[in-house]
C-alpha cells in the first residue's frame, strides 16, 4: 500500500466516511501523522496499513493487549481529529468554520 493509499484510508476513519472522493489532502494527512507519537503511530499503521488485528498489532508492538491497543488507536484518531490538525485535511472544504 503506498503513503497516499494510507493516507486516503486514515482521512476515511477520521471522519467516518466511506470514501474520499478525491477530497483527502494526503501529504498533510501524512505530515499530521508525524505529529503522533511512535506507538500512535505503530498502531495506526499495523491496523490501517496492514490490516492487522487489535490482538496482532499489540503483539507486534511489544506484547499489548487488545483492549490496551484500541485505546492506543483511538487516541491516536481523536488526536487527528482535533481542529489543530484537522484543518488542511481536506481539499475542497475547510472544517471548524475554517474560510
Amino acid at each position: 500500500m503506498t503513503d497516499d493509499e494510507y493516507a486516503v484510508r486514515l482521512y476515511c476513519r477520521i471522519f467516518h466516511v466511506n470514501e474520499a472522493n478525491g477530497d483527502a489532502n494526503t501529504s498533510h494527512i501524512l505530515d499530521m501523522i508525524n505529529t503522533l507519537t511512535d506507538k500512535e503511530q505503530r498502531v495506526l499503521e499495523c491496523r490501517l496499513r496492514h490490516g492487522k488485528t487489535l490482538k496482532q498489532t499489540g503483539e507486534y508492538i511489544g506484547g499489548l493487549s487488545a483492549e490496551r491497543t484500541k485505546e492506543i488507536e483511538t487516541r491516536a484518531i481523536l488526536k487527528l481529529r482535533h481542529q489543530s490538525r484537522v484543518n488542511g485535511m481536506s481539499i475542497s472544504k475547510p472544517f471548524f468554520g475554517e474560510n
